[in-house]
């Protein structure tokens, strides 16, 4: 189980603590959405319905949904999935944390199944 995996959790926590500046009240309403534990799947597909929601804005320091999604873990594979669909980029890096691409976070963190659907989504999807 990947949150028994000591090394994992604790780059997790550091990801959490010390990369993501800004605070919750500070975030996009996307971002609030895909950050909450546990994730509202209703409430971040309405969000991502709406026209006026930007699918890269998640902090003030950077932090896009997707990459704040995926620092909140497993349970968020959902969350990932309906970011991934809405057209976030999975390249995207934070401002404040320039190597934390999304694949790299699920590499630092241990996150094997979140890996593999963000490589699935990078297969399967015309760059064009």
């Amino acid at each position: 189980m990947e949150l028994s995996n000591p090394v994992g959790r604790l780059r997790l926590e550091l990801l959490q603590l010390y990369f993501v500046k800004s605070k919750e009240p500070e975030f996009s309403a996307l971002g609030v959405a895909v950050y909450r534990t546990p994730p509202d799947l209703n409430e971040v597909a309405s969000l991502l319905c709406n026209a006026r929601t930007l699918i890269h804005e998640g902090t003030p320091c950077g932090w896009q949904p997707l990459n704040l999604a995926l620092i909140r873990g497993g349970s968020h594979h959902a969350v990932v999935q309906l970011l991934l669909a809405a057209k976030a980029d999975p390249t995207a890096a934070p401002k404040s944390h320039k190597t934390a691409t999304p694949l790299m976070i699920c590499a630092q963190v241990r996150r094997a199944a979140l890996a593999a659907l963000l490589l699935h989504h990078f297969l399967t999807v015309d760059p064009h």
